[in-house]
């Protein structure tokens, strides 16, 4: 591989959409260092050097894309052991191959040349720091990897390896990195990629044309890097001296042991103290309000204009700022993802997590997304180009999206937002206009909200922020009405037995095996019966363990195989789910050994040593789980969905009372034929 001469391929695409509209041309620089000091001290700080770079220099490569209907945008992949190369891709619409080629490079030219500022490698370091000081020696997922790196690669483990680097990087001085960056990057590359869009209107592409290009940027030389203004606040002094400190109207503690709070414009507020669970979450702290008013509660023709208008926000920025300068502004502190707005079915919201040291900001931008997002057409105009590409150029299945969404659909399930082709076509029935009028009407509104605040914290500096932040958030007693019905919650009665074509979506793809889904879908009355989840959590964990048989014993041509329960809070119902991807001549056989397999449960017939092993691998690991996620995940459901405040040693002590004949009974109760839904996608 490093001594073979350099590489060039062109690949001409026959596919159809948007996604023919846009070049990706790849360069590949080859690192022979990466391999040769594998199992080294030096090899181990070569990662920690490119993984700093990494950073470094797609911070400045989004600069290419700071502006609405940019051309062009790109990023560097390092080098590691199973490609030892360093990647530049760069996608650029069709036309700007040339200047998006010179604009890439040029930022990768500037940081070999003249390096990085003393502010970049300031929060640079903190950054590597921390994720070394968060490999703690008792992680199993961080040993798992280690392991494995070491046997596949022969990356070296050697005794307190993460201190010791910790303490090397420390000691590197801003102009040794330089060094290092001079030394490591470059922008000639071995081998170079190009996937085009065939026709008459795409332009030539040849090795020499594009090495041409590099060579000029080279002669052309550069000039060092300078950061783009920006503005230094999110709200001026002015803007926040208007902010009236809001009073408390009332006080209590909770069951949880969280202080509750409500204050005088209806905002409640929950103050949950928790200490981190790992070091990845220490000094975190995690905001997430919520109200229980959706896309339900407007017309069905605003459904999309609804669950899309966060995201349309998100593009367009809040205040003062645009997307590309609040991202700016974010990108050196602990907020650099954002907070996220979200209007599902029956709830809207807006949750974000901070350091201690960035929570005030957190909670202006809270403040800022509720009552002054940008209203910008050029922005929403973004909003559907890249809508548009992410269904084109998806990284996850969507034939599977398309699928679940058709489910969901059949059975009166709106609970979650649809992606996938419907999500597609649910751009064009997007609305600018009633998109922010209903985000204001939802999320501009303190009436009925619930924000809870989690993590390790002084009570009195967050309610002094609460008081002047999300005290000032205005209330609309006329905008929290809400019309839905329940008529959408009605289930159909079974057995039923469905089959979706993909050809009727007008999907982008073809399919060549069979999506298939046996699933049981019972109403229940409430959400309080925690016992009875856990059971029906047994049961999904169970038919999951035993449905690798279809491939492993049956020996079935099966792509994909998995068996869960989901609980719908929002519907008050339970659907215990098998799914298959298997290949047309199977699926009769398939359909009736999952039935099967459910009737065995029902009638005894699953192997007690199997209940066992479900129990101690999967149920009990899962409710003893620690994590800050987990803790507020119970959180949230005991305040929105009102669920039973149980310990995990009371949770603990109902599982080991538990067996199969319990599981038994619960099977007969609700996998019956009249909650039965059979599921096909195919071709026609």
């Amino acid at each position: 591989y490093f001594e073979r001469s350099n590489q060039f391929i062109l690949l001409q695409r026959q596919d159809s959409g948007l996604s023919t509209q846009n070049v990706k041309i790849n360069f590949y620089m080859r690192d022979k260092n990466i391999v040769k000091l594998q199992g080294t001290w030096e090899g181990l700080k070569l990662e920690i050097i490119w993984s700093i770079l990494d950073k470094l220099i797609n911070q400045r490569l989004l600069e290419l894309g700071n502006e609405y209907g940019a051309a062009y945008s790109a990023y560097i992949l390092p080098p590691n052991a199973a490609t030892p190369a360093k990647e530049i891709e760069i996608n650029a619409t069709l036309g700007h191959e040339k200047a998006a080629v010179k604009k890439t490079l040029k930022i990768i030219l500037q940081a070999k040349e003249f390096g990085f500022s003393q502010e970049e490698w300031k929060q640079v370091k903190v950054w590597k720091q921390e994720i070394l000081d968060s490999w703690a020696s008792n992680n199993s997922r961080y040993w798992v990897e280690q392991l494995g790196n070491h046997f596949i690669y022969g990356t070296a483990i050697p005794n307190k390896k993460d201190m010791e680097l910790q303490h090397w990087l420390d000691e590197i001085s801003l102009d040794e990195f330089n060094m290092l960056a001079e030394k490591y990057l470059s922008v000639i590359p071995n081998d170079i990629g190009v996937i085009a869009p065939s026709g008459k209107n795409t332009p030539e592409f040849s090795e020499s044309k594009i090495r041409k290009w590099i060579n000029e940027i080279i002669k052309d030389g550069t000039k060092p890097y300078v950061e783009r203004e920006t503005p230094k606040s999110l709200l001026s002094e002015a803007e926040k001296e208007k902010l009236q400190v809001n009073e408390f109207i009332h006080e209590k503690i909770g069951i949880t042991g969280a202080q509750e709070l409500i204050l005088d414009n209806g905002v409640k507020v929950v103050l949950q103290n928790l200490k981190p669970s790992s070091d990845l979450d220490k000094d975190k702290i995690s905001i997430h309000g919520f109200r229980p008013y959706g896309a339900s509660c407007f017309p069905k023709d605003d459904y999309f204009s609804a669950i899309n208008a966060p995201r349309i926000v998100l593009t367009a920025g809040v205040g003062k700022m645009d997307k590309f300068q609040l991202n700016h502004f974010l990108k050196n502190t602990s907020l650099w993802q954002g907070i996220r707005p979200y209007v599902y079915y029956k709830e809207s919201g807006i949750k974000g997590t901070a350091s201690k040291e960035d929570l005030e900001t957190m909670f202006q931008l809270i403040y800022l997304y509720s009552v002054q997002p940008r209203n910008d057409a050029r922005a929403f105009e973004e909003w559907k180009s890249t809508e548009e590409q992410n269904y084109f150029n998806a990284t996850s299945s969507v034939i599977q999206e398309d699928f679940n969404v058709l489910i969901r659909k059949s059975v009166g399930d709106y609970s979650k937002i649809p992606h996938g082709t419907i999500g597609y076509y649910g751009i064009k029935k997007t609305n600018m206009q009633r998109a922010y009028d209903i985000y204001g009407q939802l999320l501009g509104n303190s009436a009925d909200y619930t924000f809870i605040i989690s993590g390790d914290f002084s009570s009195d500096i967050v309610k002094q922020l609460v008081q002047k932040y999300l005290g000032n958030l205005p209330k609309n007693l006329n905008a929290s009405s809400c019309n839905s019905t329940k008529s959408e919650d009605i289930i159909p009665k079974g057995p039923t037995y469905i089959e979706f074509n993909s050809q009727d979506l007008d999907a982008s793809y073809e399919m060549k095996s069979i999506k298939y889904c046996l699933n049981y879908i019972s109403k229940i009355d409430s959400a309080m019966d925690w016992k009875e989840h856990i059971k029906m959590d047994i049961i999904g964990s169970l038919m999951n363990s035993k449905i690798n048989k279809l491939r492993y014993k049956e020996e079935a041509a099966l792509y994909h195989m998995s068996a869960s329960t989901q609980f719908n809070r929002e519907s008050l119902n339970y659907s215990f789910q098998m799914h298959l991807d298997c290949i047309p001549e199977e699926l009769e056989g398939l359909r009736k050994i999952c039935k099967e397999f459910v009737t065995d449960l029902k009638n005894g017939r699953f192997n007690e040593e199997r209940f066992n092993e479900v129990i101690q691998n999967s149920i009990l690991p899962k409710y003893r789980a620690k994590s800050q996620y987990t803790q507020l995940l119970k959180i949230y459901n005991h305040y929105r969905f009102n669920e039973p405040w149980i310990t995990p040693q009371e949770i603990e002590l109902y599982i080991n009372t538990l067996d199969l004949k319990d599981i038994q009974n619960t099977a007969r109760k609700y996998l019956n034929d009249i909650n039965m839904f059979e599921f096909v996608l195919k071709e026609k």
